[in-house]
C-alpha cells in the first residue's frame, strides 16, 4: 500500500508487519500491536533497526508514554469514515507528550481530510488504491499555510 509523507513524497523506507506470534526479524524496521511490543521489548531493541506501534481507535495514548523514546512510527487507524479519534489521538501526541517521531493515518484515510489530518500532527498517510495517493499528492501540493493554529510545520498566517 502506498505511503505518503508529509510532503508529497512517496515513502521508499520498508516497514514490516508481525502478528502478535510472530519472531522479531533482526535488523529490520518493524510494525507491532502495542501488546506485542511491549511483550517483546528486550528483544525488539536488540534486533530490530526501527519500532512502529499500530493502535486502534479506542488505544488510550497515555498507555504509550513510557514507550515513546523506544518507538520511531506510531500507526493510527481510521476505522470508518464517520470515527475521528485518531484526530484527537494524533493531536494529544504531539501537543501532551511532544513526540518527534512519525505518526501515520492507516484505514479509512480519505484525500479531503489530509490537511486536517496534517494539522492535528500526522505526517504519513497510508492509502489503499493508487487513485487515492495520486489526488492525497495533489492535495499536500496545494496546501501551503493555515489560518488557525495547528501542530504541523506549516506557519500559521
Amino acid at each position: 500500500m502506498p505511503v505518503l509523507t508529509e510532503s508529497g513524497a512517496l515513502l521508499e523506507k520498508a516497514w514490516i508487519y508481525l502478528e502478535d506470534n510472530s519472531d522479531i526479524v533482526h535488523r529490520s524496521n518493524v510494525i507491532l500491536s502495542f501488546e506485542h511490543f511491549k511483550s517483546k521489548l528486550a528483544q525488539i531493541k536488540e534486533s530490530a533497526v526501527g519500532i512502529g506501534v499500530e493502535i486502534g481507535p479506542d488505544f488510550d495514548v497515555n498507555d504509550l508514554q513510557p514507550y515513546l523514546s523506544e518507538i520511531g512510527l506510531i500507526l493510527l487507524c481510521f476505522g470508518v469514515f464517520s470515527d475521528g479519534r485518531a484526530f484527537s489521538q494524533a493531536s494529544l501526541l504531539r501537543s501532551r507528550f511532544n513526540y518527534l517521531g512519525n505518526i501515520r493515518a492507516t484505514g479509512d484515510v480519505i484525500p479531503d481530510q489530509l490537511e486536517f489530518m496534517q494539522r492535528c500532527g500526522f505526517n504519513q498517510f497510508q492509502f489503499d488504491t493508487d487513485t487515492d495517493w495520486r489526488l492525497a499528492q495533489k492535495i499536500i501540493a496545494g496546501t501551503s499555510y493555515s489560518y488557525q493554529q495547528t501542530l504541523d510545520v506549516r506557519v500559521a498566517c
